[in-house]
């Protein structure tokens, strides 16, 4: 369960990335910023499900 752990963080910052491009938001600090903090959520819940299973 590591590897797909390990897998979602690229996945979904480059989904975060495409998206923000196809909604027209700006890459700025602040977008970056809310971008890492979404993910940090993220990657938290994948180890905490990982580690249920």
């Amino acid at each position: 369960f590591a590897f797909w752990v390990s897998m979602g963080l690229p996945v979904a910052f480059l989904g975060g990335l495409f998206g923000m491009a196809w909604l027209g938001v700006s890459i700025n600090m602040l977008s970056m910023v809310a971008l890492l903090i979404a993910l940090g959520l993220l990657m938290d819940d994948a180890i905490v499900i990982a580690e249920n299973i």
